[in-house]
């Protein structure tokens, strides 16, 4: 019985010693960390997510692109796949992308209304650059509960411009 505490000892030490140890960067152990709260969102922003006009939200939308506010355009998208990031890649090959683009169709059956935004994406520091004719669609839908109750907003599903761009359908 002796012999088996005197093997088992050390065993124990280490094993104590594991535990209080932490990790020299002062990171916490994988998965004990929630994930990051979201980005507060602008009130100027916010008026132009939640207005009840769509072309309100689409011309937010497209100035935000035309000056290289991507993160701000990915707002509309509500999506962790559609960043600010993946709309400056889309957009690379355009040094001042602008967008001309039609009165949107709303469509307001059953549920909340929608809408598709036709226009044409040109390149106003190259003229050189040929147009690309795509659409915009969006969706109403609602927004998480807040101190100010229920609300809804304008969020994009796909849009044509450049490449057929979809929501992952994991956004908010």
């Amino acid at each position: 019985m002796r012999l088996l505490a005197m093997m088992l000892a050390p065993l124990a030490l280490v094993a104590c010693g594991d535990a209080d140890e932490t990790p020299a960067t002062g990171e916490e152990a994988p998965g004990l960390s929630g994930p990051n709260p979201p980005v507060p969102i602008a009130p100027a922003d916010q008026a132009a997510l939640r207005s009840e006009k769509c072309a309100t939200a689409a011309q937010f939308y497209f100035e935000a692109l035309s000056s290289g506010e991507y993160q701000r355009a990915a707002l509309l998208w509500d999506d962790p796949v559609i960043d600010g990031a993946r709309l400056e890649a889309l957009l690379a090959d355009y040094t001042t992308p602008q967008i001309a683009w039609e009165e949107p169709e709303v469509s307001t059956g059953e549920g909340m209304p929608s809408c598709t935004v036709t226009g044409t994406l040109t390149d106003a520091a190259k003229a050189d650059t040929p147009p690309r004719r795509g659409s915009l669609v969006m969706n109403r839908v609602l927004e998480p509960e807040t101190n100010e109750g229920q609300a809804t907003r304008w969020r994009i599903e796909s849009q044509t411009f450049i490449e057929p761009l979809e929501r992952s359908g994991r956004g908010g």
